[in-house]
């Protein structure tokens, strides 16, 4: 995702990242993340340390905390809908891609783009609520596993939300590991319950 900002110049103020691809970049980042997210062990991360990773690499440690300098935060929507219509938003207004939490919370796919979009997604009603009367065809997504074989590979809003591929089916978040406090956002809570049966996504506010 970083390398994504670094190739198309979306980074904007105190974008630190330049384009690296080697595996040990790679390994050295999984590890910071895995000391940084809230899960008490494991061999994976959660949402959180993908977040804190993105800021801290891409914009540097003030980044990860909550407040004015983070880019990325982690959000969970209790509809399918509300998390697409904050990722198109969130796609237009930054061109940053963002982050899905695939296979139930245990897979990263990471969206860059959406085709077939009808209708002004900003669009509010007088309450000051988005209308989200806008129609799309679907999103371009990437799978990091090679073997996966999807690089911006064009999937429809319909597959994405009801396809039996597992691969490209965007579910609830089912993974209940995460049993630890966000100690870089206010409030206390364990992270699994603000996940859990939830559509959480990984998206760039600023």
């Amino acid at each position: 995702m970083l390398n994504f900002i670094a190739l198309h110049k979306t980074g904007g103020d105190g974008f630190i990242w330049k384009m690296n691809v080697s595996g040990s970049m790679r390994d050295y980042m999984l590890r910071w993340a895995r000391v940084h997210d809230t899960l008490s062990g494991g061999h994976g991360s959660d949402p959180h340390g993908w977040r804190n990773l993105l800021n801290f690499f891409g914009w540097g440690a003030s980044a990860v905390w909550a407040g004015p300098n983070r880019v990325y935060d982690d959000r969970a929507y209790g509809t399918f809908e509300g998390a697409m219509f904050d990722t198109i938003r969130a796609l237009v207004k930054t061109g940053k891609p963002v982050g899905l939490l695939g296979r139930g919370g245990a897979h990263a796919l990471m969206v860059t783009g959406y085709y077939g979009l009808s209708g002004d997604p900003f669009a509010k009603d007088a309450a000051g609520n988005y209308t989200n009367k806008v129609t799309l065809g679907g999103f371009y997504v990437t799978d990091p596993l090679s073997s996966s074989k999807m690089t911006s590979k064009a999937v429809a809003w319909y597959t994405l939300k009801f396809s039996g591929d597992y691969r490209v089916r965007f579910k609830p978040y089912y993974e209940t590991d995460s049993l630890l406090d966000d100690p870089y956002t206010p409030g206390v809570k364990r992270s699994r319950d603000e996940w859990y049966k939830r559509f959480v996504v990984i998206l760039p506010v600023r």
